[in-house]
């Protein structure tokens, strides 16, 4: 099938989901089925596939079918992890991206708990909890923690690993980029070029994956020559 362009679309885009795809056709239709349940609908999702073998590709591009919100690239060279993330992150044209793995669910309320705290906080870095039960939108607007790059940073050094179930700015990452070439410590360095880039981040407890984070969410055993 044709890899579709990326020509402005008729709908309105305020989240870029982007989804690197190597071999993940076991757990690929529930990953995306779970973006068709959301209920905020203002989404894109780029599904970056690098050269899978089983079949995936073809899921892939029976969703692009379904619903134009799915946008397809297809690599022709297989170029690992990193290389997938920056070749959606070059065509997203979301307020805000966001990166899942391809055997990743999304809760149903996760972008439109996005959306309620971009509106209400303006923030660079929106991060959300693994709380699935009891959401309330005015919960979101008022139980929200407000913190600053220096909170923000001495907290992703406490932790150790870079921010999960976090969705970035794009004004913010448009000239950021994953380094290809330092394997796993890529998503590490993204991270705190793009704690540089913010000024504040905001977080809730509520709608986010479960098991989230490029290396901790399976993307990093789908994808080739991530390890």
């Amino acid at each position: 099938y044709p890899s579709p362009d990326f020509e402005e679309q008729e709908f309105a885009v305020e989240a870029s989901v982007i989804i690197p795809v190597f071999n993940g056709a076991r757990r690929l239709r529930d990953c995306l089925d779970s973006l068709l349940s959301q209920t905020h609908d203002a989404w894109e999702c780029i599904c970056v596939d690098d050269c899978s073998v089983d079949l995936s590709r073809e899921i892939l591009g029976e969703y692009a079918r379904r619903d134009p919100r799915f946008k397809v690239i297809v690599r022709e060279t297989c170029g690992g992890l990193f290389a997938a993330l920056n070749d959606g992150l070059r065509v997203a044209r979301g307020d805000y991206v966001f990166f899942a793995g391809c055997g990743d669910v999304l809760p149903p309320r996760c972008l439109e708990t996005a959306d309620i705290l971009a509106r209400t906080t303006g923030a660079g870095l929106l991060q959300l909890g693994a709380t699935t039960h009891g959401f309330d939108p005015a919960s979101v607007r008022t139980a929200h923690e407000v913190l600053t790059a220096r909170d923000l940073f001495d907290r992703f050094l406490l932790r150790g690993h870079p921010l999960a179930n976090t969705f970035y700015r794009t004004n913010a990452v448009v000239d950021v980029r994953f380094d290809e070439r330092m394997g796993i410590l890529a998503e590490t360095m993204f991270g705190l070029d793009m704690m540089l880039k913010v000024n504040e981040a905001a977080r809730c407890a509520f709608s986010g994956c479960r098991h989230p984070g490029l290396q901790g969410s399976g993307v990093a055993a789908t994808a080739k020559g991530a390890s």
